[in-house]
Parts: C-alpha cells; structure tokens; sequence
C-alpha cells in the first residue's frame, strides 16, 4: 500500500473511501494506517473512527495476530521523532513550538489507542 497518513489521501465517492495510489514500492508495517485512522478520528470523531473500522474489518478481517501488530504499532511513540531532531540539531527557536505540538499530538494518539483498544476489545477478538 502507498503511504497513507491523512483522510486527505483519498475521497468519498458515494460513501466509499478511494485513495488514490502510485507506482511506488509499497510500504511494509502498519505506521501509515495507524497515522491515517489516528488523522481521521480527530478530524471526524470517534464514532466515526469505530465505523472505518467496521467497515474496513467486514471486507478484509484482521486476524488475532494482526489485530495484535496494529495494537502494537498504535502504541509506539512516533510523535517525539520530530522532536529528538530539533534536539540534535540544537534549535532551540523551534524547541518550544514544537513540544507543544508534540505533546498535543500525544493526547490525539492517546486517545485513538483507548479507541482502538476498546474497538478490538468489542470484537472479542483480543482472548
């Protein structure tokens, strides 16, 4: 799949999501999905986000192990990589716009992973 990180990637077309692709080599791992459901809850809600899911688990089911990998990779902590960049480069001008950034970003994923969490929890598919 191409990257994929923001609701802005594809479009609705009579209620379907369509995303338009490339011919570049796919992209391995689940980060861009992550980012993209964590992007489409802030910008359309929670309820929302467990509909993408539903839809999205009722043409290609996750199995246990993948549900587990997406789990995973929701809680890894991708927000603070921009962060320990402007640290190496010793920027402080930017050092606090960016831990305020940072840190809001970490309360969206934060609740994205309760959300997801407690998606898959109602699936019972989590035992």
């Amino acid at each position: 799949m191409d990257w994929l990180e923001t609701p802005d990637s594809g479009k609705g077309i009579f209620g379907v999501l369509v995303v338009n692709g490339s011919d570049q080599k796919p992209v391995e791992g689940y980060e861009s999905l992550i980012r993209f459901m964590n992007k489409w809850m802030v910008a359309h809600g929670q309820e929302s986000l467990h509909t993408l899911l539903d839809h999205m688990n009722g043409i290609a089911e996750l199995k246990k192990e993948e549900q587990r990998v997406l789990l995973a990779e929701s809680l890894r902590v991708h927000e603070f990589e921009s962060l320990l960049y402007l640290v190496k480069e010793e920027n402080e001008d930017e050092m606090e716009k960016m831990i305020q950034a940072t840190s809001r970003q970490w309360d969206e994923t934060r609740v994205f992973v309760s959300n997801l969490a407690k998606w898959l929890d109602g699936k019972k598919v989590m035992n």
